[in-house]
Formats: C-alpha cells, sequence, structure tokens
C-alpha cells in the first residue's frame, strides 16, 4: 500500500470511528475502547523452541528468551511454560541441545564461557539443573553429543583431545565419579565418533568407526568388553549405518553401498544383516529416514524417481514397502517429526500451495492430508520437534513468519484446537507492567526495559503520559516492587547495588523520588514491605540485619528519614516476621512471632507499643493467623490449631473477644478462603466433606450464624466458589458445578444465588478470573474457545454479560489481570501477541481514546490506528 493510500485508509478509519462514536454517544450508550498504552519494551527475537521431550507432566526443550537460549519446561499453558533455570546467568545463552530423559532425569548439553559445552542434568526445578561433570577440565568442550538411555544409565559421544582419546563412547549415572569413558573403540587420540544409538534384544546398537574397518554397525551388552563390531557391512569402505529404529522384531536402518545400491534401507533380526530393500534402484539412494510404527506399518521418508522425497510405509516384508503417499507431485514434501497421537500420524510436510505446515494420516492415502496452515498461504511454518503431552496434547515449535517461531499444542481433533501455547520471547519482548497503585489520575507500576531494569513508571492512560519516572540505579540492575500509596505519596521498596532494597517514596517526579531511609545500613537489603496505612503513617515489615537484636520487625513512617522507626523489637533473640497487616478499630493487627513465649500469633499496636491480642495456640506454639478481613467491628481471620483444625475466628480486639467459630467441629478442618465483607457480613468459602464439600458459607460472628449460602454443587462435590468480589451491592464470584465453572451472583440468599451466564456453554467452562469492580460494572478475565482468555464484563444479567474486546483475535488469548481502576480508567496488563506483555487502559469515553490512541511520533517512527491500537509501519516492520 502507498503512503497515499495509507493515508486515505487511516483518515477514512478516523471518520468511520467518529462517527460511530457520535451515534452511541447520541443514543446514551458507553463504549468501551481497549487500547495498549505504550510498548515499553520494543526488542524483538523469537524464542524458536527445539529439542522437545517429555518427563513427568511437563515438555523440555531449549528456548530464547530474556534470558538468551536456555532451558524450559511446559504443561501446555501458558502459566506452565516457564524457564527452569538461566543456566548461563544474564544475556548469555547456555544453548541446551541433545535433551534426553533417563528415568526421572534430563540430561542435556549446555554451555558456560568458564567450562564450555559439557553435560547437564536436572529434575526439572531451578536447584536441580546442574553440571554432572566438566569432561575437559577448563574452558575446553567435550561437547556431549547423540545422548542415549540404555539399561538405566546415559550413553552419548564425548571428545577429549586433552586425555589423547579423541571422540569416544562415554557413560553417566549421573553423578560425576559416574562419569566417564566407557570405551576407546578407535585406540589412541583417533575417534570413533559413535552415534545413532538404538536398544534392540537387550543391546545397544550403534554407528562407530575405526581405522581398519572404517564406520560399522557396532553393539554393547553395556559391559566395556561386551562393546564389539557387529556387522561390517561393506568392506573394504564403510557402511555408514544410521536412523536405527526398533519394528517388529527387528532392527530398521539406512546403510550405503555405492559401488551397488547407494544409501537404502537395511535390516538386521540381531543374527543375519542385509539389503532390506533398494527403494532408489541401481546406485541411487533413497536415504531412509524419520521413522515411525503407526497402525502396525514402519513409516518413514525416502526418495525415488520423480516423485521426489516423501511418505512411505512397510508392513516388514519387501514386497510390501514403497511410497505410501505422494503428498507433493514432483516436488519433495519432505516429511519429518513423525509421531503417533490421538490415534493418528501427525508430521511436518510440503506442498507448494501451503508450504511446509502439519500433516495427519489416519494411515490411508485419502486420509493423509494437511493439518492446519498454520502459517497462511504458501509460506512455511515448519513444525518440528513434536512431543506428546499425556496423551492429550500435542506440543511443536511452529513459525508464523520468517523470525517468529514459537510453542504452539493441539488436541489433534479439528484445525481450530491448534494455539500458540506461549509467546516465550513475545513478537516485542514484554515489559511485565506490575505493582499497580493509583495517586490522583496517575497510575504508578513497575515496568521493564533491556536498558534500565525494572523501574518505577506512571501513566495518565495516553502514550505520552507514560512515562519512566526514575532509574533506581544506572543500567538493568535498579528494581522496584510493593508500591503503596498514601494521599499524594507513593512508597515503595526500592533496589540497587549500593544500598540494597530499601524504603523509597516518589510524587511522580523524578526529583520527588527519593530514598525514605537506609534502613539495613551498607549493600544489605531491609526488603520493606507488607505496607498499610494508618492515618498518614505507613506500617511495614523490615529487616535490618546490621542490628543483632532487631532483624525483621514491624517499622512505622511518616515519609522522613527520622520518622522511619522500629515500633518495637518483638522477638529479642531472631525475626518477628509481621505480616498479614491490617487497620481494625484504628489500630494496626497482625500475626508475629515473639520468640517462644507466645509463638506467632495475633498482635495490634497504636504505633507506640506491641501488645498480644491473644495466645491462640496456648504457649510456644503457632497458630499463624491469616486472612485478616475487617467487617465493621469485627475482625475476622483464620487459623490452625491441633484441636480444631484450620477453622475461622473472630475478634473485637480483647482476648476475650477473640474467638473460635468451629465450623466443622473437633481437629477436622473447613479451610476458610476467600473471605470478602458484603452486607454487615462476612462471606465465605468453606469446607465441610463428606456432605456439602467447598461452598458458599456466611457469617455474623458466632458460631449460630456461621451458616451455608447455598450448596451450588449439590452434594458433596465442590463448587469452589473464587474471586469473591462485591459490585454495586451484589456479590459475585466464579463457581463450578460438574466441573463446569462459571460466573455466579448472590444476594445473600439460598434462592438470591444463582448462575449469572453460562459464558462458555456446556460442561466445559469459562472460568472466570481476577474479578475487578469498575463504576458500576464487574469486569473479569474468561475463556471461550472461540476467543481465548480475554477481557469480560458484567451488569448482572445474562445478556449484559459479554465480551469487552478479543484483544488477540482468534483462540488465542491476551490473559488480562492486575485490573486497577483509575478515575474514568481501568488499567490492566494484558499480552497482544504483538506488543507483549504490555500496560493497557479501557476507557467508556470513546473522544479521550480516539485522541490518544496514536500519538505522532510515540515510537520514534510512523504510527496507525488498527482496533484501537496503534501499530507500527513502514521501515523495520
Amino acid at each position: 500500500m502507498t503512503a497515499a493510500a495509507w493515508l486515505l485508509w487511516l483518515v477514512q478509519r478516523m471518520l468511520a470511528t467518529l462517527l460511530a462514536c457520535a451515534l452511541l454517544i447520541a443514543a446514551g450508550r458507553a463504549l468501551d475502547i481497549v487500547r495498549v498504552v505504550a510498548d515499553l519494551e520494543t526488542s524483538s527475537e523469537p524464542s524458536s523452541p527445539n529439542s522437545l521431550v517429555r518427563m513427568g507432566g511437563f515438555v523440555f526443550f531449549a528456548a530464547e528468551g530474556d534470558f538468551g537460549i536456555e532451558l524450559y519446561k511446559s504443561d501446555g499453558t501458558a502459566a506452565g511454560t516457564t524457564i527452569v533455570k538461566d543456566i548461563n546467568p544474564g544475556s548469555g545463552s547456555s544453548s541446551p541441545s541433545e535433551l534426553t530423559v533417563v528415568g526421572s532425569t534430563l540430561f542435556f548439553q549446555a554451555c558456560l564461557d568458564s567450562i564450555g559445552c559439557e553435560l547437564f542434568k536436572s529434575d526439572g526445578t531451578e536447584a536441580g539443573t546442574v553440571l554432572v561433570k566438566d569432561i575437559v577440565v577448563g574452558s575446553g568442550s567435550s561437547t556431549p553429543t547423540n545422548l542415549f538411555a540404555f539399561n538405566g544409565a546415559l550413553f552419548f559421544r564425548a571428545c577429549n583431545f586433552d586425555d589423547s582419546t579423541g571422540c569416544e563412547l562415554y557413560k553417566s549415572d549421573g553423578t560425576e565419579a559416574g562419569t566417564g569413558l566407557f570405551k576407546d573403540i578407535a585406540p589412541g587420540s583417533s575417534s570413533s565418533f559413535p552415534s545413532s544409538f538404538a536398544e534392540f534384544n537387550g543391546e545397544l546398537f550403534f554407528r562407530a568407526c575405526d581405522a581398519t574397518l572404517g564406520c560399522e554397525l557396532f553393539k554393547s551388552d553395556g559391559t566395556e568388553p561386551g562393546t564389539a563390531l557387529f556387522a561390517d557391512i561393506v568392506n573394504p569402505g564403510s557402511s555408514n549405518p544410521s536412523n536405527l529404529f526398533v519394528f517388529g522384531s527387528a532392527l530398521f536402518f539406512q546403510a550405503c553401498d555405492f559401488t551397488t545400491t547407494g544409501c537404502e534401507l537395511y535390516r538386521t533380526d540381531g543374527t543375519t544383516t542385509a539389503l532390506f530393500k533398494d527403494i532408489a534402484s541401481t546406485a541411487a539412494s533413497s536415504n531412509p529416514a524419520n521413522f515411525a510404527v503407526f497402525n502396525g506399518k514402519l513409516f518413514f521418508s525416502a526418495s525415488a524417481g520423480v516423485t521426489g522425497r516423501e511418505l512411505y510405509s512397510s508392513d516388514g516384508t519387501p514386497a510390501n514397502t514403497g511410497l505410501f503417499k505422494d503428498i507433493n507431485g514432483a516436488g519433495d514434501s519432505r516429511p519429518q517429526s513423525l509421531v503417533v497421537f490421538a490415534g493418528s500420524l501427525f508430521f511436518s510436510a510440503c506442498e507448494d500451495g501451503t508450504g511446509c505446515e502439519l500433516y495427519k494420516s489416519d494411515g490411508t492415502d485419502a486420509g493423509t492430508a494437511i493439518f492446519v496452515d498454520i502459517n497462511g498461504g504458501s509460506a512455511d511454518s515448519s513444525p518440528a520437534s513434536l512431543a506428546v503431552l499425556d496423551g492429550t496434547t500435542l506440543l511443536f515449535q511452529a513459525c508464523v513468519s520468517l523470525i517468529d517461531c514459537e510453542l504452539f499444542k493441539t488436541d489433534g481433533t479439528e484445525p481450530g484446537t491448534v494455539v500458540l501455547v506461549k509467546n516465550i520471547a513475545g513478537a516485542t519482548l514484554s515489559s511485565s507492567p506490575a505493582q499497580f497503585a493509583a495517586v490522583g489520575d496517575a497510575l504508578f507500576f513497575s515496568a521493564c526495559e533491556l536498558g534500565t531494569g525494572c523501574e518505577l513508571h506512571k501513566s495518565d492512560g495516553t502514550t505520552a503520559g507514560t512515562v519512566l519516572v526514575k532509574e533506581m540505579a544506572a543500567g538493568p540492575e535498579g528494581s522496584v516492587g510493593d508500591l503503596f500509596a498514601v494521599g499524594s505519596t507513593v512508597f515503595f521498596q526500592g533496589c540497587e547495588p549500593v544500598l540494597g532494597c530499601e524504603l523509597y517514596k516518589s510524587d511522580g517526579t523524578e526529583m520527588g523520588t527519593v530514598l525514605v531511609k537506609d534502613i539495613s545500613s551498607g549493600t544489605t537489603s531491609s526488603s520493606p514491605g507488607g505496607f498499610v496505612a494508618l492515618g498518614t503513617t505507613l506500617f511495614f515489615s523490615a529487616c535490618d540485619v546490621t542490628v543483632a537484636t532487631a532483624r525483621c520487625e514491624l517499622y512505622k513512617s511518616d515519609g522522613t528519614e527520622s520518622g522511619t522507626l522500629l515500633v518495637q523489637e518483638l522477638n529479642p533473640v531472631g525475626d518477628s516476621f509481621p505480616a498479614n497487616l491490617v487497620v481494625f478499630n484504628g489500630q494496626v493487627f497482625f500475626s508475629a512471632c515473639d520468640g517462644g513465649t507466645n509463638g506467632c500469633e495475633l498482635f495490634k499496636t497504636d504505633g507506640s507499643t506491641i501488645t498480644l491480642v491473644k495466645d491462640i495456640q496456648l504457649g510456644s506454639g503457632d497458630s499463624n493467623p491469616s486472612r485478616l478481613t475487617v467487617v465493621g467491628n469485627k475482625l475476622f481471620f483464620t487459623v490452625f490449631t491441633p484441636a480444631n483444625g484450620f477453622e475461622l475466628y473472630v475478634s473485637d480486639g480483647t482476648t476475650a473477644g477473640t474467638q473460635l467459630i468451629d465450623i466443622v467441629g473437633g481437629p477436622g478442618s473447613s479451610f476458610p478462603e476467600e473471605l470478602v465483607a458484603f452486607g454487615g457480613a462476612l462471606f465465605f468459602r468453606a469446607c465441610v466433606g463428606g456432605t456439602i464439600g467447598c461452598e458458599l458459607f456466611k457469617s455474623d460472628g458466632t458460631l449460630a450464624s456461621t451458616v451455608l449460602v447455598k450448596d451450588i454443587n449439590p452434594g458433596s462435590a465442590d463448587s469452589r466458589p473464587s474471586f469473591l468480589t462485591v459490585v454495586n451491592g451484589v456479590l459475585y464470584f466464579s463457581a463450578c458445578v460438574l466441573g463446569d465453572c462459571e460466573l455466579h451472583k448472590s444476594d445473600g440468599t439460598e434462592s438470591g444465588t444463582v448462575l449469572v451466564k453460562d459464558i462458555n456453554p456446556g460442561s466445559d467452562g469459562s472460568d472466570p478470573e481476577t474479578l475487578a469492580v469498575f463504576g458500576n460494572r464487574l469486569f473479569f478475565s474468561a475463556r471461550t474457545p472461540t476467543t481465548g482468555r480475554e477481557l469480560f464484563k458484567s451488569d448482572g444479567t445474562a445478556a449484559g454479560t459479554v465480551l469487552v474486546k478479543d484483544i488477540v483475535p482468534g483462540s488465542v488469548g491476551s490473559n488480562p489481570a492486575s485490573f486497577k481502576p483509575v478515575g474514568d480508567l481501568l488499567f490492566f496488563a494484558a499480552d497482544d501477541a504483538f506488543f507483549g506483555t504490555e500496560l493497557f487502559v479501557l476507557d467508556s469515553v470513546c473522544g479521550t481514546a480516539l485522541a490518544t490512541a496514536c500519538p505522532s511520533g510515540s515510537y520514534g517512527i510512523s504510527t496507525t490506528t488498527h482496533g484501537n491500537f496503534c501499530f507500527r509501519f513502514g521501515s523495520g516492520t
């Protein structure tokens, strides 16, 4: 499109949108405009996941993200797709490869600047991801490859020219002592280059080379003496066996004899080894590869004659071994990554009209066809590394452009089930806005950029008004957290290399963003957090590790250095760990530990002294009060004691007025959670096993008034009410009936506790989450098969419960979260698959949205609006 045509389109679109807004406003209707506020992290790289392998309930793989190319894992969900460990810390890459599972251990090659490329292992946790052995000590690399599990151990090829053995066969039991050279097949500094391992008849078969025999088929019984040549297929010369694969009672593989047949399909039964079939006649090579067994047949790719490289099959006899389907005519379809999933054979293949895409076969010619064209038209998505997770999900890498390859999944039933699992690196890296706090008409938050780290930002809802407030430390080392507003000031924990993590405040200007006090002097951190305000005084937990007798205790601050003080040393021998701070009856109530006299109990303070409210678990035992919730003149909280289990308590702030509400009775637990004040009472979720399950309860503060509101999922099954939120005198929440989780509401009565809307009709729920109040309506995230997880709103009626905007069109969700109302704006974080996870705003005033949706030059290059978002166009896009 020419610049003139583009400008004409833009003007027409703006006029049309203005007219639509005018008509809607004239009709008295509010229009919700959702727009991205600012793309704070603009670097762009693909994550390119590869080497997918399943272990336990996860698929592990290498991918490029914020930490370079590192080890990741996925349970098939975006939230469950995470980095395992930044093995080579910082932006450098460890580039994991050769991922191989032995029992419950994942082995792989990874590279560090200090030791080169060596053998690592992982149990799936960060702590359990470690170096097995630095085989070539120092910065030299042993470069472990061809990793293979056999007899409960790992066999692999590694190279050590320092000890004059070359590249030979190694073995590891996962310990440093148990990792070493297994056999020097080509003695001395010569290399045997073992590869193409396969287990057959209880023995390990593989390709290896020596100066006399060439490269031929070897086998091992797991002992060094029992490791020797199995078949010298071409003599003199090398047959170079590869792609070893067990089918039926035989081992199939490719081997080459260039004097007669070329590289063709061979077979051994463990005794006799011979050419199985010369697919490409004479000395031409068919190069059979990519083997998989499906429906009792061996499927593979091979090349012969005018058909090119296509899909072949065999029933184990030469007569019935041949072309299965010519997918791409005279061209090559190049089938690869064959895997059996959901009763079908899935693989990558190429056609001239669709490019290289995901294919599926039911085992017949007619039933073998493209499954989905992920990268539309003739462009390639090039699916690779297909891996099955728990029999229900197929994970794989695919590319939506030449430069953006990400992790996808499907349940294999229909093309529409192919969705992006997670854009790990992002089409643009994410700034990941978090820690929202409102001061006046501005939103303060933490956001991350490559050059500055995760720093303090603010926004008025416009791109131009979304700015960095102050960089805590030059470069990427600074960070902020626990933002909390008191009047016109936002307090927060700020971290930088010189002082550590300490208490800061900001008035929204760079000059007015300053250190309040270095509580734990020097580079040690006091890590202030858990803020609450009593009047204009800030109360919080902080740790002064420079003072032996006052470590993690309760502090207060008036915003000045001299007025930032320890309230009282509650635990003279250690840390009191104040937590769950809440203001009640003009005082701050909290849980803390006094070091043995009373244990971890409920305390209160007026800012001068701290007093025990009640020692619930008598003596030095701990009751650990949590979920402190104020309802009028009562404070509710939960406690665990051996005598009564995990139950509800209520307090008027006095010892005598702090009482147990034992819902279940005895040592059994009702596990009260999701506590919220509604209609002068406490509403919450509690569980009564064996009779009503986990349902909605309410309490006025006595056992007699603590009753079930409604058994939403009748019988002992759980409805598990969650995200309890009050809007306009109505209690909204998510609840499940027979596993179908949808939006419900309650007026506090059984008859008034009802389903609002079945957003995702059928037995699969929409799973409403992150409920928030904005204006007189409820906003929340919910998912449907057609939209993914997106932004919804509700006025309490089925008709008024609707999608606000499908931010990422189609079945991939934007996963909106962290809703924060500020004046007429609702801020939230979302991932639109273009900008990454960035700051978004919902504006019910149409004119404001149009005026600020795309300020000129906001990205330093030309911009335009499309669907109420700013997009870059022209050079570099």
